[in-house]
């Protein structure tokens, strides 16, 4: 304990998980594809002290004790265990973030898919745009009786035998 309070300026964070998936970046307009697998991670950020104004083998001798610390926390944070209540907890925690990131990239995935069809009908409207008048008729012709197809009544067709 003495040893740490001697040296709280040079921690900047120490992060330790059983489920580390990466650092939260969010931006509007980045869309994330998949889930990153989660991992075992401890994390330590150190603040070296000297800011290159000591010789190399100074400051090296100065972060020594900081590298002992990190070596003696992953031998010893293995035997760490949760209880039972935090790891349901935790566990709760996971499983409605995933939720949420499920949501996310289903609406993502549905704004995608629409404005891939509406690329689309653009492309086919600036395609018949340039037919001339008569294939024209004909092509909205071919695409009404397709939208009367796709909108009339479903018939089921059942074969009777007879005798």
């Amino acid at each position: 304990k003495q040893w740490y309070q001697r040296r709280v300026g040079v921690f900047d964070s120490i992060h330790f998980s059983d489920y580390y998936t990466g650092f939260k970046i969010s931006q509007e307009g980045q869309v994330e594809t998949e889930r990153p697998k989660p991992m075992k991670r401890l994390i330590f950020n150190f603040v070296i002290p000297g800011h290159g104004k000591k010789t190399k083998n100074a400051i090296m001798t100065s972060t020594e004790p900081l590298l002992r610390m990190a070596l003696h926390m992953m031998s010893r944070v293995h035997k760490f265990k949760l209880s039972k209540e935090k790891k349901m907890k935790a566990e709760k925690h996971r499983i409605q973030v995933e939720e949420e990131y499920l949501k996310q990239t289903h609406v993502q995935r549905q704004e995608a898919a629409q404005a891939r069809r509406d690329e689309k009908k653009r492309q086919e409207k600036e395609k018949v745009q340039d037919l001339d008048p008569d294939a024209q008729r004909r092509y909205e012709e071919k695409e009404y009786k397709k939208n009367m197809r796709r909108s009339g009544p479903k018939v089921k067709q059942l074969k009777v035998k007879t005798g």
